[in-house]
């Protein structure tokens, strides 16, 4: 790995294996939009999504950590913007943003929480999510 970039090839595999079981949880998670927590889980994966896809990308293009966490603080900034209102739809997907961003920071030491709380208007693991559907 050269000083200064983000990650090894092993790292970068395992932000593509996240991306993929992301993908397959939103898919599932879809079709439960009728409830606020399936609706609002939903949205926040479309931020992990975004927030993974645009990582691998700048990953590619040799981004440095710096760059990263100046990526995470945009996604902070907009995620405080939007906590001060109630608009939920923007506060979890502005969550998935800057979550996804952090865990990657953190060297993924597991893997990413999945799903959103309604009540609590934060990400929650799949235990959580199924008590408030």
């Amino acid at each position: 790995m050269k000083r200064g970039v983000l990650f090894s090839e092993d790292e970068f595999d395992n932000l593509l294996n996240e991306l993929e079981v992301v993908r397959k949880i939103h898919l599932l998670t879809s079709k439960e939009q009728d409830t606020e927590v399936g609706f609002l889980s939903s949205m926040y994966q479309d931020g992990v999504q975004h927030g993974i896809e645009g990582l691998t990308n700048m990953i590619r293009w040799g981004v440095t950590r710096a760059e990263v966490r100046n990526d995470l603080s945009k996604a902070r900034e907009n995620l405080q913007i939007y906590s001060k209102g109630e608009n939920a739809v923007e506060i979890a997907y502005w969550s998935g943003r800057a979550h996804s961003l952090m865990w990657a920071l953190q060297g993924n030491p597991q893997n990413i929480k999945l799903f959103f709380s309604a009540k609590k208007r934060i990400p929650v693991d799949r235990d959580q999510y199924l008590a408030e559907s």
